[in-house]
């Protein structure tokens, strides 16, 4: 897919970040009024999460409908949901204690540019969350070409040399797809 779909794929992934910063809007205009523009930021984020929640169902749509489909065996499988799970922690358990009253936003501002320049630039795609409520689970696993990936499916067997269908959603990411004969 074309930097542009990276960059709109890892906004998707921050779909629980807009929800967590709702919620904790919500409270703030709701009990302590603290920050003046509480509901407008609460609306703001709940808009936010929802329009990329539909970003996600067209581009998941897309991609198991349009894009081809590629087939290669498995030699070697690692489970990488601890690694999603504690990225998750990392950016979501600050907002507990957060007073937005007193953040800098320009600074704020300046870190997301950067943040998005570093998605355009470089090879990372962050992991998206949105897929655990589907069912789907991330694997390092080794090709029996020898090359690495990163794969996104909703198996939890594996046999050694199986060969599965995928889409590459980026440069060595996988999404498994069923093939029209799978049940």
């Amino acid at each position: 897919m074309s930097k542009v779909m990276k960059f709109i794929w890892s906004c998707i992934s921050l779909t629980p970040l807009f929800i967590v910063l709702g919620l904790v809007f919500l409270a703030d205009w709701l009990w302590k009024q603290t920050f003046s523009y509480s509901e407008v930021c609460f609306i703001i984020c709940l808009s936010i999460a929802i329009v990329l929640i539909l970003l996600f169902v067209l581009i998941m749509t897309f991609i198991i409908k349009h894009l081809d489909k590629i087939s290669f065996g498995i030699e070697e499988i690692e489970n990488k949901d601890d690694t999603v799970a504690s990225g998750m922690l990392t950016y979501l358990l600050p907002l507990v204690t957060i007073s937005f009253a007193e953040i800098n936003w320009v600074a704020f501002g300046g870190l997301i540019i950067v943040m998005v320049i570093l998605l355009f630039i470089t090879r990372i795609v962050l992991f998206n969350p949105l897929l655990y409520f589907l069912g789907y689970k991330y694997y390092s696993i080794k090709a029996e070409s020898g090359v690495k990936y990163t794969l996104i499916t909703k198996a939890k067997k594996f046999k050694k040399g199986e060969c599965k269908s995928f889409v590459e959603l980026f440069d060595n990411l996988y999404l498994e797809v069923k093939d029209k004969d799978d049940k």
